[in-house]
């Protein structure tokens, strides 16, 4: 059954829809982390799973529209909506809402430009050069080993990272618990003693 009230991004691209949501994968601690990465490093992309919400954000007309995972629109706006308005017409991201700002990880569409189709490695490239040069903000997504080596204990504000297998192009989901095998979340399990 259709949604109401659907904003079109592009063909077979409206708002709201359910995203790709990764499924469960290993607990790890820090003692295994890098050795987990190096090994997975040649099939995955890494990028920090923050403790925030999933959303998705379109340009559209000229207005800033949100959604959530579960397929229904962002009940609370954001503080930084106006800001998006620096992009163009029909341009969709994937991020989440922390601390009531958005935070793209990937392009679903640049300026009328599907990126549905291309690799999340490209995806993810784009919302990196949408955030730092249109935004001006800094890019957090990146799981450097200095960064991972202090994942159990000094990072309170993540969870731990996402596994993107290289090459997936992005599928938009059938409903807010379906998991695609693409994707898989890796969580922290504690500070070791």
């Amino acid at each position: 059954m259709p949604i109401l009230n659907q904003i079109q991004v592009l063909p077979g691209l409206a708002l709201p829809f359910f995203p790709m949501r990764p499924k469960t994968g290993p607990r790890i601690s820090k003692a295994n982390v890098l050795d987990v990465i190096r090994e997975m490093s040649a099939t995955h992309n890494f990028q920090r799973k923050r403790n925030g919400d999933r959303a998705i954000r379109a340009i559209v007309d000229r207005k800033v529209y949100t959604c959530n995972r579960h397929g229904s629109w962002l009940k609370h706006p954001t503080i930084d909506e106006k800001e998006y308005l620096v992009f163009p017409d029909l341009t969709c991201f994937d991020g989440e809402v922390f601390k009531k700002q958005f935070e793209p990880f990937e392009t679903l569409a640049f300026g009328g430009q599907s990126f549905i189709t291309q690799t999340s490695e490209d995806r993810q490239a784009n919302a990196m050069n949408a955030t730092v040069e249109w935004l001006g903000r800094e890019w957090m997504y990146t799981p450097t080993e200095e960064w991972l080596m202090k994942a159990d204990d000094n990072l309170p504000d993540w969870e731990g990272v996402v596994a993107k297998e290289k090459g997936c192009r992005y599928r938009i989901m059938g409903s807010a618990s379906q998991e695609c095998s693409e994707w898989f979340r890796v969580k922290w399990v504690g500070t070791l003693g």
